[in-house]
């Protein structure tokens, strides 16, 4: 693979999530309180429209709305866009993460805890999600039984 574990600072960033559906819910509730987040949608599912601190936008996507973002999630339903939006993101040097197809992201977003002074974080490179969050979550449990 050609992916490089890092952590990145995105204090004061911007970030813009293109979807309002299930997979987008979880994208935001990753990045809730770490970023300054704005959802663009034709439509909204119950969870994004309950949550607080977000800004919501209802409108197709347009390549316009990358301006101004440091941090783009194509989290559609739709491949295509998602793959547009990608395309976009490079022509504007904005980093992308694509729910649909690892091969059009420029970050991987693994599934993570904060643990004491520690982050630690898992990934399976894109190829199964619930595997890698269920593998946090043993060791998750495993770290909070040491006193470590």
């Amino acid at each position: 693979m050609d992916y490089l574990p890092v952590i990145l600072n995105i204090k004061g960033k911007k970030c813009l999530i293109v979807g309002g559906g299930k997979v987008a819910a979880r994208k935001i509730k990753y990045l809730l309180g770490r970023v300054e987040i704005t959802v663009i949608s034709k439509d909204f599912c119950r969870e994004i429209k309950d949550m607080n601190g977000i800004k919501l936008v209802r409108k197709a996507y347009d390549s316009s709305d990358l301006d101004g973002f440091d941090i783009v999630i194509a989290a559609t339903n739709d491949e295509r866009t998602n793959k547009q939006i990608f395309l976009d993101a490079q022509n504007k040097n904005v980093l992308v993460n694509n729910a649909t197809s690892k091969e059009y992201c420029d970050f991987l977003m693994p599934a993570f805890f904060n643990y004491k002074d520690f982050i630690v974080a898992v990934s399976s490179f894109g190829n199964s999600p619930k595997r890698a969050k269920n593998l946090k979550e043993k060791i998750k449990k495993y770290l909070e039984g040491l006193d470590v």
